[in-house]
């Protein structure tokens, strides 16, 4: 990469800054919060003789997190922009597992499709078991050259009195 820097300073004032460079080449970094993540259920609303009942969503937030409270895996769909049009170069989550026996985990999609062929490839990270604190889980293996994206997360049932959250997610394009 060639780049130049031009500086016109005239009586200790700097006039014009100006830079050039013959190839740019930009990271993007994005950090997701979990709230931003659905499972795909909704409010619903009920009738019955007394009036109208409605029933909670699902996820349940905390403070920006996602916790599941239910008795069931969860499964969580995130959002990612990919507009830097480079392809990954990292991919991260964060999440407290609470569960005893059940990880916490997330997969990332990537896809390229052209002409008649479609290419899919997963990959995924998952917490190393159960613990008070948060983990920070790195995705390995990210192919770099993929247009599509899709980023998803099981998060364990409770495990007694104890809720895994999902806090949030790191996309480093490149």
């Amino acid at each position: 990469m060639r780049s130049h820097l031009k500086c016109t300073i005239m009586g200790g004032l700097l006039f014009s800054l100006t830079a050039v460079s013959s190839l740019a080449m930009a990271s993007d970094w994005k950090s997701y919060g979990a709230w931003g993540c659905n499972n795909g259920q909704y409010v619903t609303t009920a009738f019955s003789g007394t009036g109208t009942v409605t029933v909670a969503l699902v996820p349940s937030y905390w403070y920006g997190t996602i916790f599941n409270n239910t008795t069931q895996t969860q499964t969580l769909i995130c959002p990612i922009i990919n507009d830097a049009g480079q392809g990954l170069l990292r991919a991260s989550f964060v999440a407290y597992d609470r569960h005893e026996t059940q990880d916490v985990i997330c997969r990332m999609a990537v896809e390229q499709s052209s002409g008649n062929d479609f290419w899919r490839e997963v990959v995924q990270g998952q917490t190393m078991g159960y613990g008070s604190g948060s983990q920070e889980v790195p995705l390995a293996g990210l192919p770099p050259t993929y247009t599509y994206y899709t980023f998803g997360c099981y998060l364990p049932p409770k495990s007694g009195n104890n809720l895994s959250h999902f806090v949030s997610y790191d996309i480093e394009e490149g």
